[in-house]
C-alpha cells in the first residue's frame, strides 16, 4: 500500500530496499500536496501516516522479519540477483494481464501494493520456499501402481474374502500373469484401468509402515505383500524410485513437498514469534 511505502522510507538492515523500488522520504518542509493552491508539507502529513498506516505496516513488517530471522537461523539467504530476477518475473506476469492503457503501478495500487511492498513480498516468498525445501529427499519417494480389493461391507467375512482375493492376485502375478489382466479382475473403473492402476509418486510416509519398508527393498516391477489400508486390501507395484525421477518429475515432487512444508513453517512462525507493539496497540477489526 502507499502508506507502507512512505512509512518504510529509506530503511537499512533487514528492511533495506533498493532505491529504485521505494519512494524517497521527503524533507519535513517539502510540500507533498496542494489543494486549491494550499500546500501541505511532509511534516503535516507525518502524524496521519503513522496513525492511518501503523497497523497494516507493523503487521506486514513483523511477518517479514520473523520469516527472515527463521531463514537466518537455518543459514538461508536470498541474493539480490535472485530477488531481482523473481521481481522482474512477477512484474512481467502482471504486465501480461494488463488491459490497454493501464500501467504496472496502477495494477499494484489496485491490489494495495507498491513496488517496495512487492519487493519484500518476493524476497519473503524466496526465503519461504528455501526454508520449506529443507529436508526434501528424492529417495523418500516412490512411483507406484496399485490393485485394491475392497471388502463389500465392514463384517469379518467380507474382509477375509478381500484378503483371499488379494493373496490369489499376488500369486497370479508372481506366476507371470500380466498386471493389467489381474487389475481387470479387481475393478471396472475405466479411469483406473486407463492408468493401469498407477497412482504416481508418493512419499513413503503415505504408506503403512510395513508397506513402506517393503517398497524400499523392491526393484521396479516387483510387488508388495497385500496389506490393509484405508482403501481396502492393496497390492502395490513399484514403478520407479525417487533417485531415478526425471528433471520434470523431480521438480513436481519438490513443489509438492514445499507446499506441505510451507504450512508447517508458517504455523511454527505464528506460534513462536513474539511481537511487541511498542508505539501503539493495533486496532482490532
Amino acid at each position: 500500500m502507499v502508506l507502507a511505502a512512505l512509512l518504510l522510507g529509506q530503511l537499512v538492515g533487514p528492511l533495506a530496499i533498493p532505491s529504485s523500488n521505494i519512494r524517497k522520504v521527503p524533507a519535513p518542509e517539502t510540500v507533498v500536496l496542494k489543494v486549491n493552491g494550499k500546500g501541505i508539507t511532509a511534516s503535516q502529513f507525518s502524524s496521519l501516516l503513522w496513525d492511518w498506516g501503523y497497523d497494516a505496516v507493523a503487521h506486514d513488517v513483523a511477518a517479514y522479519i520473523s520469516l527472515l530471522q527463521e531463514a537466518q537461523k537455518a543459514g538461508i539467504t536470498a541474493s539480490e540477483t535472485e530477488i531481482n530476477a523473481a521481481y522482474q518475473k512477477k512484474k512481467q506476469d502482471i504486465v501480461k494481464t494488463l488491459p490497454v492503457g493501464k500501467t504496472f503501478e496502477q495494477a499494484l495500487a489496485a491490489q494495495q501494493f507498491t513496488s517496495s511492498k512487492l519487493y519484500l513480498s518476493v524476497k519473503a516468498e524466496l526465503l519461504l520456499n528455501k526454508l520449506s525445501d529443507v529436508g526434501f529427499d528424492p529417495k523418500s519417494y516412490v512411483k507406484v501402481a496399485t490393485i485394491i480389493f475392497k471388502p463389500v461391507n465392514e463384517q469379518s467375512p467380507a474382509l477375509i474374502e478381500a484378503i483371499r482375493r488379494a493373496d490369489d492376485a499376488l500369486a497370479r502375478l508372481k506366476k507371470g500373469e500380466a498386471w493389467a489382466t489381474v487389475l481387470k479382475g479387481a475393478t471396472t473403473d475405466p479411469n483406473v484401468l486407463k492408468a493401469d492402476g498407477s497412482i504416481g509418486w508418493k512419499n513413503f510416509s503415505a504408506f503403512p509402515k510395513s508397506v513402506a519398508t517393503e517398497l524400499g527393498k523392491l526393484k521396479p516391477g516387483e510387488y508388495t505383500t497385500p496389506a490393509q489400508t484405508a482403501s481396502g486390501i492393496q497390492i502395490f507395484k513399484l514403478e520407479a524410485s525417487g533417485t531415478s525421477a526425471k528433471a520434470g518429475e523431480l521438480e513436481e515432487l519438490r513443489k509438492g513437498y514445499r507446499a506441505m512444508r510451507q504450512r508447517e513453517v508458517l504455523m511454527k512462525l505464528q506460534k513462536d514469534t513474539k511481537i511487541e507493539y511498542t508505539w501503539a496497540t493495533p486496532l482490532k477489526g
